[in-house]
């Protein structure tokens, strides 16, 4: 897997950059062991990300799919460019 960096964004009313705000909250939503796969589970989490925050730099040691529900958020994945998800048009 690659590694990723995730970030909110929100200017003040200057434009410049906001301070980042507390840390992400990541709630378990559902596990479940995958029959054809030993040892592996999949695995279901909420993140929710407060404006203007932003996670260091990480590495996933899984396959994730992304679903923004709410505002935006910029991810990049090593060697890639940064791309800015929004809620379900963007998927279309």
């Amino acid at each position: 897997m690659s590694d990723v960096r995730h970030a909110g964004t929100q200017r003040s009313a200057q434009g410049g950059p906001k301070e980042a705000p507390a840390e992400a909250q990541v709630t378990p939503l559902f596990s479940k062991d995958l029959a054809n796969f030993a040892g592996k589970e999949g695995l279901m989490i909420t993140v929710v990300y407060p404006p203007g925050s932003s996670d260091p730099i990480h590495r996933h040691n899984a396959h994730a799919f992304v679903y923004v529900l709410e505002g935006s958020i910029v991810m990049q994945v090593k060697g890639g460019k940064e791309v800015t998800l929004t809620p379900w048009p963007d998927l279309l």
